[in-house]
């Protein structure tokens, strides 16, 4: 069964991965909008791989190894990125380039500066992870787990819909990506014991509530249009709309690859899920390079993509050359 649970995660995870690179090559309406799904899954997949991990603890030791586990990797990165792009750009002139005060502010993880504000996700989830596994253990019913995120759902719902809350940063910056990412989250760690069926009609009825209130504020039936703009606006911060997407699609998606994953030929598929921090990092200055030219998407994805893993498997060649003659602690957070 474990094996099995790993498998479908790292499918889970490459799917994710992939779509948050896609999102980045900018690709034409609709499929911009339809991959938008991309981040609640990777944060769904999380509450998944913890509990298949059965690192269900409730301590500040745990939360002190996530933050650094995602905050190292970028302490790490960025420093050489920043050195990297600013002697490209003064000797050859290849744009890349990054400032002194975004460097500093990807550092630390300043909303809306380069591609960080992922990071800080992961991290406020972190700190509200033990609460909400907490809360799970402590769900034995099915229909209560329903209920109970139907309520985190309604609670989002309202607190985004408060349009003078929307102005105060520290509600708009972090409250709100707990609130709805946390959903996702605490979905994804019960995921595991419900069954298919259980599973396939929430999503449903969480996509037909999101329908029937999109209709009743258009005054008539939403169409396609209208799903993918309240998608489109609705992601800073995530409005009710898109969070829901995003629970019909994680769910969705889980239930198909869990019943579907097989336990062979999966090697790509696992490099990819055990390394997904590393090569989201990668793809940083070739989306910004490739955003120069007027080459097609679809080549832009594809150059990144493979450019990105081919510096992962490099950098994991040579940390592991390192390690084996080295003991640097600093080394272990250049996998993963």
């Amino acid at each position: 069964m474990n094996k099995e649970r790993v498998a479908y995660i790292d499918i889970l995870r490459f799917i994710g991965i992939t779509l948050i690179i896609l999102a980045h090559v900018k690709p034409p309406s609709p499929w911009f909008e339809i991959r938008m799904f991309d981040v609640p899954l990777m944060v769904f997949v999380s509450g998944l791989a913890i509990v298949a991990s059965k690192g269900v603890i409730y301590s500040t030791k745990y939360i002190l190894h996530r933050i650094k586990r995602l905050l190292f990797p970028v302490w790490l990165f960025f420093p050489v990125y920043y050195l990297i792009s600013v002697l490209l750009y003064r000797l050859w002139e290849i744009d890349i380039y990054m400032s002194g005060k975004s460097f500093l502010y990807s550092m630390i993880l300043i909303e809306n500066v380069g591609y960080v504000w992922i990071i800080k996700v992961f991290i406020l989830i972190a700190l509200v992870s033990p609460l909400l596994l907490w809360l799970k253990n402590n769900i034995k019913c099915s229909l209560l787990f329903y209920v109970v995120v139907l309520l985190m759902l309604l609670f989002h719902h309202i607190l985004v819909s408060q349009s003078n809350l929307l102005n105060n940063v520290l509600l708009s910056e972090y409250l709100f990506y707990i609130t709805s990412y946390g959903t996702f989250f605490f979905l994804g760690s019960l995921a595991m014991r419900q069954t298919d069926c259980a599973l396939g009609f929430f999503a449903l009825l969480v996509l037909g509530v999101w329908y029937g209130l999109l209709s009743c504020q258009l005054g008539e039936f939403a169409n396609l249009d209208d799903l993918l703009l309240d998608i489109r606006n609705g992601k800073y911060p995530p409005h009710f709309g898109f969070v829901c997407y995003g629970l019909f699609c994680s769910c969705s998606l889980f239930i198909i690859v869990r019943r579907f994953s097989m336990q062979k030929g999966l090697s790509l598929f696992r490099f990819i899920g055990s390394n997904t921090l590393w090569i989201y990092l990668y793809h940083i200055p070739f989306v910004k390079i490739f955003a120069k030219n007027d080459w097609c998407w679809v080549y832009n994805f594809f150059i990144t993509y493979s450019m990105a893993l081919l510096l992962v498997a490099s950098q994991l060649y040579l940390v592991k050359r390192l390690q084996n003659k080295y003991n640097i602690f600093i080394l272990k957070y250049l996998k993963g």
